[in-house]
């Protein structure tokens, strides 16, 4: 989700773009529904299957918004210019480690907007996209009387501690 801005400017800013997006399968639901993703590629521990795919694209370009390992692998059998997120990993070790901030004071998804500034790409202040598929759409019957008018879903979950919100919070 929060790449979603990436995603939306790339497409409406650069003539002719074709937006392809490789995540991990886990993250299907929250993916396949973005009308700004021409072709998807789902990451289920098959690197080498998923690596031959991507050859067979001919990218001009690898926009890398995880910088890990596994993408800098993708990048290099790929041989293709690739634009990389400038990750925090130092930053973020000493403040989840040493409770040091040194952190930027911009948030990742304007980070990852300046990911594909060399394309001449301008962030468009709308915010963050999620697309719901038309099988999970319901019927406004099926909303509480309650919430017809307008409400706000949030969602807290995370992989890492430090992702997550404490239940005391």
């Amino acid at each position: 989700v929060l790449t979603t801005p990436v995603l939306r400017c790339l497409k409406k800013q650069v003539p002719n773009a074709e937006v392809h997006f490789l995540t991990k399968k886990s993250m299907k639901a929250v993916t396949e529904h973005n009308p700004y993703i021409d072709k998807f590629f789902y990451f289920d521990n098959n690197l080498t299957t998923i690596k031959q795919q991507l050859k067979e694209e001919q990218y001009d370009y690898i926009i890398d918004l995880h910088k890990n390992f596994r993408t800098f692998s993708i990048k290099l059998s790929l041989r293709r210019k690739s634009l990389t997120y400038k990750k925090e990993s130092i930053r973020k070790f000493l403040l989840t480690k040493l409770h040091i901030n040194t952190m930027m004071k911009k948030h990742i998804t304007r980070r990852s907007l300046d990911t594909i500034k060399p394309l001449g790409v301008t962030d468009d202040g709308k915010g963050l996209d999620y697309f719901i598929g038309e099988k999970d759409v319901l019927p406004i019957e099926a909303i509480p009387l309650t919430h017809r008018f307008g409400f706000v879903a949030i969602v807290i979950g995370g992989s890492y501690f430090t992702k997550k919100l404490p239940v005391e919070k």
